[in-house]
């Protein structure tokens, strides 16, 4: 008998462990709009720069007084200017999406002039900074970027994640009463895979909450999101192993949705 325990227990360890290999989420922490806003003052400081040492190494250099002198200032006037409007337009998230594109297209034209034309080492410098805030910028806004390329744009931005939250929580209350009615009118009822089904769906409430109540702390709410989805793969298993009732199973379909949205918004590389 006492072998049988044992047996039993290193079989329930190592299932857990499968679980918990199973179910884990790499999450890349999400960019929040304050980090956006760091990004865009670290854009204004180093194209400031630049633009110093840019004129002081046209100044200098055979360019000076010729019409390639003009294009790389209208260039530099462009650049500026769809940064102005990206400023102007942050809290717009729609517009924001692609007044980024706008900016990383407008940079590309200075990228290419400075490729051809060796100015002074330091606007070769200067530029090579604005390039790596700008490719910070890229990363915020999901941007599938290269310097020779067209780039694609797309940003959950925090008032995205908050409506999602609610979302989720109003999807998990009507998963929570259709399960309670399908359990109540099943074989799993006052069995012990009912008390397991509940203990899932109350730990599933627990990280929803606490991702709630962290959601201003970027780097906890990362975390949270992440514990959110593994809570929710115990569910899932359950609910693949019992068939419930149609609506328990749609309304577990629909949060499930919900879930992947938010796997999508904190960048994780997930699967049921």
């Amino acid at each position: 008998m006492r072998r049988i325990k044992v047996a039993a227990g290193l079989v329930a360890a190592l299932s857990l462990v499968i679980f918990a290999g199973r179910a884990q989420a790499q999450v890349t922490d999400r960019i929040n709009d304050d980090d956006v806003k760091h990004i865009l003052t670290r854009l204004d400081q180093t194209a400031g720069t630049f633009r110093k040492s840019l004129d002081h190494g046209l100044d200098r250099s055979s360019l000076d007084g010729t019409r390639r002198e003009d294009r790389i200032n209208d260039f530099v006037k462009n650049f500026a200017k769809t940064t102005d409007r990206l400023k102007e337009k942050f809290n717009d998230h729609n517009q924001a999406s692609g007044l980024v594109r706008d900016v990383l297209v407008s940079a590309q034209d200075i990228d290419r002039f400075m490729a051809e034309h060796r100015l002074s080492s330091q606007a070769q410098d200067d530029w090579s900074n604005v390039r790596g805030v700008l490719d910070d910028l890229a990363r915020a806004y999901s941007v599938t970027w290269s310097w020779n390329g067209t780039p694609e744009v797309s940003r959950v931005g925090d008032k995205d994640v908050k409506s999602l939250l609610g979302r989720i929580e109003s999807a998990a209350d009507r998963f929570r009463s259709s399960l309670k009615s399908a359990l109540d009118h099943s074989s799993v009822d006052g069995s012990g895979g009912e008390d397991e089904i509940n203990g899932y769906v109350h730990e599933f409430e627990r990280a929803t909450d606490n991702w709630k109540s962290h959601f201003g702390d970027h780097d906890t709410a990362s975390n949270d999101a992440e514990e959110v989805l593994r809570r929710a793969q115990a569910i899932d298993d359950f609910m693949a192993e019992h068939p419930l009732t149609d609506r328990a199973q749609q309304d577990w379909s629909s949060l499930r949705t919900t879930l992947d949205e938010l796997a999508q918004a904190y960048n994780v590389s997930w699967s049921w």
